[in-house]
């Protein structure tokens, strides 16, 4: 009762700071974005101590680093330091998923990765300028975050690792919805896109250290 409760508060707290950006209330979005990803950070803590100790340590630095991503994010000069503040957190995240059965490198899911990844590139490449080296790190980062989180749930098949295989997935397309905002142009709703994928990707991150 404990967990459907903190998730129905997560759910309105999003929509409402998703609408709240979509419809320009920022003074509004800029409370409630931080508090629902807090709130899911509270879910991540509601696990201790019935998890595995690395992953979770891991897990939950992770989520702290993607609150204070979400902060800079708000504003657009400090678009970088946003950027940096994610990458350790995806860096904290693959770390945490290594701790089940090391590295994993399964050929059958790398290859599409890199292809994405590189077509992805390539697409926002003639727009990212000062910006390149910066967001090739984040693209090593996020798909290889994307290729453990994948190739755990092939290798366990569970319902934890199915949820952070799908987070993992979300979360990459978030992230790819605010590079073709930032670099090509906007879009109809982009901050529903954005904003709802990112956070059921890191609800669902959250949650599966409650089942591991």
């Amino acid at each position: 009762m404990k967990l459907l409760l903190l998730s129905l508060l997560i759910a309105v707290s999003a929509i409402v700071a998703a609408g709240d950006r979509q419809n320009g209330n920022i003074r509004r979005h800029r409370v409630l974005k931080p508090v629902t990803t807090i709130l899911i950070i509270v879910l991540a803590l509601l696990a201790f101590p019935d998890v595995p100790q690395p992953f979770y340590t891991c897990l939950l630095i992770g989520l702290i680093f993607c609150l204070a991503g979400d902060v800079f994010l708000m504003f657009e000069k400090y678009f970088v330091f946003g950027l940096a503040a994610f990458l350790v957190g995806h860096v904290l995240f693959i770390i945490g998923f290594t701790q089940f059965n090391g590295f994993l490198v399964n050929p059958w899911v790398i290859v599409p990765l890199l292809l994405f990844g590189f077509g992805y590139y390539y697409f926002l490449w003639p727009d990212l300028k000062k910006l390149a080296i910066p967001v090739a790190f984040y693209f090593i980062a996020i798909l290889l975050m994307d290729l453990q989180a994948i190739s755990l749930y092939v290798l366990k098949g569970s319902t934890p690792f199915l949820l952070i295989m799908l987070g993992a997935l979300l979360f990459t397309f978030s992230d790819s919805m605010i590079a073709l905002r930032k670099f090509k142009k906007p879009f109809k709703n982009s901050e529903w896109w954005i904003l709802s994928t990112y956070w059921i990707a890191i609800y669902m991150l959250a949650y599966s250290a409650h089942l591991v």
